[in-house]
């Protein structure tokens, strides 16, 4: 009759936590990535918090006119612009990190590199031009308002936020 040594493990689950790295399935819900904070790496809370930042850009001030000769004086706020596209893109990318922080896969990676990309795009078009996304009052055509256009705070915070989540992405991916 043979007799068990005290010091072998006696099933795979006592064998899988004498080794380290190795967690067991039973003991380690598949969930608990998603609701852990703990599991966001740095490049994640960084791509986190820059992509709330560019969905709340949307809701800035973008780009503003003002004319004093014709009291004419137009604010442009992001929502009412490109924002449109801003908004949901920052809200689309947290979600996908908030649903599964810890995995930074080849399509979720370049997704979030191409949505951010976007939302760079955008910043720069409209500091380049400002007047893309504003309807001239009547009579007035663009390019005699143009010298009167001035960038606004949402379109940096959309430009800095695109910035975060791009290098957020890549910290999270390859660290």
């Amino acid at each position: 009759m043979e007799s068990r040594n005290q010091t072998e493990p006696t099933s795979d689950s006592e064998d899988a936590h004498d080794q380290p790295g190795r967690q067991d399935r039973e003991t380690s819900p598949p969930s608990a990535s998603r609701t852990n904070p703990g599991s966001y790496t740095t490049g994640g809370k960084i791509a986190l918090v820059s992509a709330v930042g560019l969905s709340l850009s949307a809701l800035l001030p973008w780009v503003s006119l003002n004319v004093e000769l014709l009291s004419l004086s137009i604010t442009a706020v992001g929502i009412d612009t490109a924002g449109v596209f801003t908004l949901p893109a920052g809200v689309l990318i947290a979600a996908g990190i908030i649903y599964s922080p810890s995995q930074w896969r080849r399509g979720k990676f370049f997704t979030v590199i191409i949505v951010s990309g976007i939302g760079g795009l955008i910043g720069i078009a409209y500091v380049i031009d400002p007047t893309i996304g504003v309807d001239p009052p009547q009579g007035i055509s663009q390019e005699d308002i143009q010298p009167f256009m001035n960038t606004e705070i949402g379109i940096y915070a959309t430009l800095l936020s695109s910035i975060g989540v791009a290098i957020g992405s890549v910290l999270a991916r390859y660290s």
